[in-house]
Order: structure tokens, then C-alpha cells, then sequence
């Protein structure tokens, strides 16, 4: 993500969503000379990485608390030559607001980078169906039409359509499809996390199921997915989206 930018030594940037530092402290060393300002709704994850920041003696961060939703308000009379976003985009309630506020705290020619997991993006023929797949499984295991089209509901506002989005709110895009791959101790490792865990993923959201229906559902949709949609599963496969004025840039 941040190779699509090309920052230099006395860029201002801004990051959304900074976490606990790991992607500010790789910009900072960048705009060795410029500045960075990290912004982030977590008080507990800014102090993380005040620590990391302070521990690599990076001096050219300032760390903002708040809501990337409000980051005009917090930052008015600010510019920007860049602005980033590492994997977090999609959580944000009302990207809209975000958008809009970056387009009027970047300078003309700002651009702002994000980077998104594939399952985080779009509809796609192969998802829709494995979604169709899933809705079947469940029902028969007792889950309710209403509680799949709530929990359904919930992950497409998860999806975005960054193109659009982007293109409804002044700037022009560009995708930046890639994918790395990682040893199998480290997926072993993730797997532990059960919001990350594919075992997981088909059964976390309905409370209501016994452990043993949990484990059917879960066995019967790993099944059927290894058999119809075979990948690599040490391959994790992202998008980097890059906005920036179109050729005529709408001001707010």
C-alpha cells in the first residue's frame, strides 16, 4: 500500500486507523524530514503506539485520538499530500463522511491509499454462491431466515463498492490487486484467533447452536468448499485502492 504512494522525505501524511503504530512508524521513516499525523478512535491502541513510537525514537508523528469520521473537524486548516488507511477501511460506519473529509484536508493533487482483504470487497459469482451454500446449511441445522439475512445484512455493509464510493465522493481510483504467502505455522497461529478461524466464521454469529451443530455446520461447509472452490490456504490475496483527483475535482 504505501509503495503506491509516492511519498517523499518532506511529505505530510495522515493515517486513519493507525492501530498500534506498525504502518505510521513505516511512513515516518519515509517523511523522515515531513510529518505524519496518526489518528484513532482507541485510546489504548494510541498508547501502544506512542510506546512503539517513542521506543524507535521517531520524533515526526503526531498522534490524534478521535473519530476518522470526524477527521475534518479534528484537523481543519491542515493539508495533506497523502493519507493512508491499512486495513481498517471497511469498518468505518459512514465512509462517506471519511471521504469527505479527506478531500478537503488533502492538498490537489493528495491521494489516499487503502489497502483491503478480497472477502472485504464486492459481491462476485463464487462468493454469492458459497453465500447460497452457507444459507442452505444453516437453515437445515435450525438457524432461522431471519437470523441469516440479519447477520447477511450486516457483512454487505462490510463490502464495499470503493469504486463508486469513491467516484461519488470527488476522486478518481486505481486497484492495485496482490497476494503473498505465509508458512503454515503462521496460519496455524491466526487459526487460533477464532474471528479468524474458518471454523469459525460459518457459526460465530448465531449464539443459539449447541457445540455439536456448530461442529456440523462447520465440517459440512469446509467439505463442500475444499470440493468446489480449491485454493491455496497459504495465500491471503488483498487490493490496494488509491484515490486521487479525477480530472475535474468536485470541491466541497
Amino acid at each position: 500500500m504505501i509503495s503506491q504512494l509516492q511519498i517523499k522525505e518532506d511529505s505530510r501524511v495522515l493515517e486513519l486507523a493507525c492501530g498500534t503504530g506498525a504502518c505510521t512508524l513505516k511512513l515516518a521513516k519515509i517523511a523522515q524530514s515531513g510529518r505524519v499525523v496518526a489518528l484513532d478512535f482507541s485510546e489504548g491502541l494510541l498508547s501502544v503506539a506512542r510506546e512503539n513510537a517513542a521506543e524507535a525514537g521517531a520524533s515526526n508523528i503526531t498522534f490524534v485520538h478521535g473519530d476518522a469520521g470526524d477527521v475534518y473537524r479534528l484537523l481543519a486548516g491542515q493539508k495533506f499530500d497523502f493519507a493512508a488507511c491499512n486495513s481498517a477501511f471497511w469498518h468505518f460506519p459512514e465512509p462517506e463522511k471519511v471521504l469527505a473529509g479527506l478531500r478537503m484536508l488533502l492538498t490537489e493533487s493528495g491521494e489516499f491509499a487503502l489497502s483491503l482483504p478480497s472477502w472485504g470487497d464486492g459481491a462476485g459469482e463464487a462468493r454469492e454462491t458459497i453465500r447460497a451454500k452457507a444459507r442452505d446449511v444453516l437453515l437445515k441445522h435450525g438457524v432461522t431466515a431471519d437470523q441469516i439475512d440479519a447477520v447477511s445484512s450486516r457483512r454487505t455493509r462490510e463490502r464495499l463498492d470503493l469504486p463508486s464510493l469513491f467516484s461519488k465522493n470527488g476522486f478518481g481510483v486505481r486497484e492495485v490487486p496482490f497476494e503473498f504467502s505465509f508458512s503454515q505455522d503462521s496460519r496455524d497461529d491466526w487459526r487460533k484467533l477464532l474471528v479468524f478461524s474458518e471454523r469459525g466464521q460459518w457459526t460465530q454469529p448465531f449464539t443459539n447452536l449447541d457445540p455439536e451443530t456448530q461442529k456440523a455446520v462447520r465440517d459440512e461447509l469446509s467439505e463442500w468448499r475444499k470440493t468446489n472452490f480449491p485454493r491455496n490456504p497459504n495465500v491471503s490475496r488483498w487490493r490496494v485502492y488509491v484515490a486521487g483527483p479525477p480530472a475535474v475535482r468536485l470541491h466541497a
